[in-house]
């Protein structure tokens, strides 16, 4: 992140931000910025002179004197950016260097041709590019830095704190560092599209401006992160209910409940929650939000307040959930104000665009003792699969995984609880697959990410029909649909199980997710299902088992002292320790601090082992093996040993481990 602050790419100041960047790239000839808006029509040569003029007077960029004295558009100002560049670097060069196959290029300049759409985005909406990998195409295309998304936690945002800057809403760029030098202070901006750079420059005329690639959704988290006031809009809300309640004012109309449901759900949705959960005691209603794995409070509400805004989300937004439907306890439904017509709906969809638009809400309604709960599980549609080799496998691991995903039939099962990121995992190990040369499709409930090159189908179960019976119902329909890799989204029974194998023994590769503590205990599992140790044997691939730990915040982690931490470390041995040092063991501070939320940790990663199934394990499942033999055949990279080495690492910390997996087995 040292380049986010470092010296500017051009010192002379008499030129324009992108004159700046053309500078900086070693292609000598390049047509200037003024001289290419004169040659492309945009400006006369008067304009230009006066504009060069005005600029040395001022010190301005030569694109903001240009479009002050309304000689030129901030969009030709955009275009001219991607002219200038356009030389350096054609985008086919940059996906050829980045190892693209040529027939994924071929395709996507056909599309491009015909419809007008930039390269990039063509692979972004076919999914043969991830939304990092677009950013890097753009960051070297024009000659700027790239921020990973990796990276994110290392944003000098200190330096904005003090300062007046402000965002009231995401327009596409996010300022993230400011650097005080003579004579006017420079400021870094990330962006995710080119065009950006017009307004970024139009918003921040007062700084000397220095743009940075990022993906996305990079940009999107620093923006929520950094710069919206999701809390205190909420908090806004509230005292607007409680001074009216004071002033006896008659609220029902007013739609300030639905505000404050809403508000709350934004709020939700801009920290990264994946669940919300209102509920009540007997004298007190609590809002509760589960973050990285973790559940915290965030409210305690009155308990009238909380059943007008349980009440407002029942009748209003879902039309109304009858009480008969609660007397079982509990009942599922979706909260989709982007496809309803109801009109309340309608009302919020125009208010709340940036959300409705972007998640779907899974909503549990519960009737306990205390009264009315609701549980809401948030999931994003513009989600996008990661990388495989951004999860952190090590290189054995990765070399197997991929070694499965070229296998033609087969069957590979990632297990773990509920929240482990199995669908994360799923996801990048299909991204492993050519989806030109080979037909990938899925089942899931519900599909949490989208690629445009997929057959991906939805579970809708029937009325009538157990919903065991409907995933091997769906199964079966996809087999008649060729596809090459399937996708089924869980093996919830010996009906799914036996489908699932069948599948896999016609010449099918298929990637299931199972619910079992490890990798061991899997095969356990199967029998269960009816899947015998010899059926299993001459099928199944292997079976990776996972968790998600949270990662130690960065800025306040301290040195773990402790020596049972390091009796723990000791057996490891220098396989899993930092190069060219003795393993630092890290704890969470007590109180962490505000770039954490005071919690000590920031983000997740993932702990794992992986049983391969070659031919000892085959041997092993044929004569009914116990699991000790199993876990045996897993020793120097069971999750134990993986957890332990993100400890070593500095990533994680015994006390986060401890309430995940049991280190003294």
């Amino acid at each position: 992140m040292t380049q986010l602050i470092s010296e500017p790419l051009h010192r002379e100041r008499n030129c324009d931000v992108t004159d700046e960047l053309a500078a900086a790239l070693p292609t000598p000839g390049r047509m200037r910025l003024g001289e290419l808006l004169v040659h492309s029509g945009s400006i006369t040569q008067t304009q230009l002179a006066d504009a060069l003029a005005r600029q040395a007077r001022s010190g301005q960029l030569l694109g903001r004197v240009l479009i002050d004295q309304t000689a030129l558009k901030p969009e030709d100002l955009a275009q001219a950016v991607q002219r200038l560049f356009s030389g350096f670097m054609t985008s086919r060069e940059i996906l050829q260097r980045m190892g693209m196959p040529n027939h994924h290029i071929q395709i996507a300049l056909e599309r491009q041709k015909q419809f007008h759409e930039p390269l990039s985005e063509v692979m972004r909406d076919w999914g043969l590019l991830s939304q990092e990998q677009v950013a890097k195409v753009i960051a070297i295309e024009h000659g700027l830095d790239f921020l990973p998304w990796s990276e994110i936690d290392d944003v000098p945002i200190e330096s904005l704190l003090d300062s007046e800057i402000r965002l009231e809403e995401f327009r596409g760029f996010v300022p993230i560092a400011l650097v005080r030098a003579h004579p006017r202070v420079r400021i870094s901006i990330v962006i995710s599209d080119i065009r950006s750079i017009a307004e970024a420059t139009s918003q921040f005329r007062d700084y000397e401006c220095h743009f940075h690639v990022a993906s996305s959704a990079t940009c999107q988290v620093l923006y929520r992160r950094h710069f919206a006031r999701t809390a205190a809009a909420l908090t806004d809300l509230m005292e607007r209910h409680f001074l009216a309640l004071r002033l006896r004012e008659d609220l029902t109309q007013s739609g300030l409940y639905q505000d404050m449901f809403m508000a709350l759900l934004r709020h939700a949705c801009y920290t990264g929650a994946s669940d919300l959960c209102l509920y009540r005691s007997h004298r007190i209603g609590m809002i509760k939000l589960k973050t990285d794995g973790i559940w915290a409070l965030l409210r305690s509400v009155p308990t009238d307040l909380l059943d007008q805004m349980i009440g407002v989300m029942r009748n209003s937004l879902l039309s109304g959930v009858a009480d008969e439907k609660l007397l079982c306890g509990f009942t599922e439904c979706s909260l989709d104000l982007n496809t309803s017509r109801n009109e309340h709906a309608v009302r919020i969809r125009d208010r709340y665009a940036d959300i409705v638009e972007r998640y779907v809400f899974r909503v549990e309604i519960g009737n306990a003792v205390q009264g009315k709960t609701v549980t809401i599980r948030i999931n994003d549609r513009q989600s996008t699969a990661v990388e495989l080799n951004q999860l952190g496998f090590d290189t054995r691991t990765l070399h197997l995984l991929l070694a499965y995903m070229r296998s033609r039939s087969g069957v590979l099962l990632i297990c773990g609880p509920t929240g482990s990121g199995k669908t994360t995992t799923l996801y990048a190990l299909l991204q492993s697959v050519d989806p030109v040369c080979e037909s990938i499709q899925t089942v899931e409930s519900p599909v949490e990410y989208t690629h445009g090159l997929w057959q991906q189908f939805p579970l809708s179960p029937g009325l009538n029909k157990d919903e065991g019976d409907q995933w091997a119902l769906a199964l079966k329909g996809l087999l008649r649909n060729a596809p090459d890799k399937i996708l089924f989204g869980e093996v919830r029974d010996e009906n799914t199980a036996r489908e699932l194998f069948r599948a896999a023994n016609t010449g099918h590769l298929v990637l299931s997710t199972l619910h079992t503590n490890g990798a061991a205990e899997a095969i356990r599992r199967l029998e269960d299902l009816a899947v015998p140790g010899e059926k299993a044997a001459s099928i199944l691939l292997g079976v990776l088992a996972q968790r998600l730990v949270r990662k130690l915040c960065v800025r306040c982690k301290v040195p773990d002292e402790r020596q049972s931490t390091y009796q723990l470390l000791a057996p490891l041995g220098q396989r899993s320790m930092p190069r060219e040092r003795d393993p630092i063991a890290f704890r969470a501070a007590d109180n962490g601090c505000g770039s954490c939320g005071h919690t000590g940790y920031r983000g997740r990663r993932m702990i794992y082992e992986l049983l391969h199934c070659g031919k000892k394990l085959r041997d092993q499942l044929e004569t009914a093996a116990p699991l000790s033999a199993l876990r045996k055949a897993m020793e120097g990279n069971s999750m134990r040993d993986n957890a332990l080495a993100l400890v070593a690492e500095g990533l994680t910390s015994i006390d986060e481990l401890c309430a995940h997996i049991d280190l003294e087995a």
